[in-house]
């Protein structure tokens, strides 16, 4: 299942072995930073993944878990959340 055309999204509780596991396999991630913290699921470590050389990308998730769908917000709150 692991490959280059997998983009896993929601990826909160990925450990080192995951993370050295997707970037072997060629794998990406789908991060969706409002829905997340509206959730309470967690906080990606996206800067762990952008050093294993994994792709990560930024999606708004549903209406009724993200609040709104404006792709500009999100990349501004990826941006501010990654400061944490």
């Amino acid at each position: 299942m692991l490959g280059p055309q997998l983009s896993g999204a929601h990826p909160i509780w990925l450990d080192q072995d995951d993370l050295a596991r997707l970037a072997h396999h060629g794998s990406s991630v789908v991060h969706a930073p409002l829905s997340n913290m509206r959730l309470g699921s967690g906080l990606a470590r996206v800067r762990a993944m952008l050093d294993h050389g994994i792709n990560v990308g930024i999606a708004t998730d549903a209406a009724n878990s993200s609040d709104q769908l404006n792709m500009f917000e999100l990349l501004r709150l990826a941006a501010l959340i990654s400061r944490i």
